[in-house]
């Protein structure tokens, strides 16, 4: 295959997610499938989030996804951020508090507020930038 110098890569974050009692509920207003540009993907119960959850005890602005690029190479890699100022948040077995961040590795198990959120990137060479989330099976 070839690529032209005019493509950039396309890096897509598979984001899963799971709550134990409040079901499908909680997920109703996650997009299946997001397209985004490299701006954060902010995650929380605000209605201007991109990753809308329908539960209570979350901050409008619970935590952020950031992209970035890491010297040296063309493909984003992710940091998550701690916005919540109320509850601990858990990457990976890692517990962070208010703006705390760690970059994330290909595959992360996130813990938030009786969420499990699982999320994968997957870099090809492609014009955009795209985010997409699935329901829990």
């Amino acid at each position: 295959m070839w690529i032209s110098s005019m493509e950039r890569a396309l890096t897509i974050l598979q984001v899963s997610l799971y709550h134990p009692t409040s079901g499908l509920v909680a997920f109703a207003k996650v997009p299946l499938q997001l397209q985004h540009d490299t701006s954060r993907l902010l995650v929380g119960r605000g209605q201007d989030t991109h990753i809308q959850l329908q539960l209570p005890q979350l901050s409008r602005h619970h935590l952020s996804l950031e992209p970035y690029l890491e010297k040296g190479s063309n493909l984003l890699a992710f940091c998550l951020k701690v916005l919540s100022r109320k509850s601990c948040v858990w990457v990976n077995g890692l517990p962070l508090r208010y703006l705390e961040q760690v970059p994330l590795s290909a595959v992360n198990r996130i813990s938030f507020s009786g969420i499990q959120m699982l999320t994968d990137s997957m870099n090809k060479a492609r014009p955009d930038f795209e985010a997409s989330c699935e329901e829990p099976h």
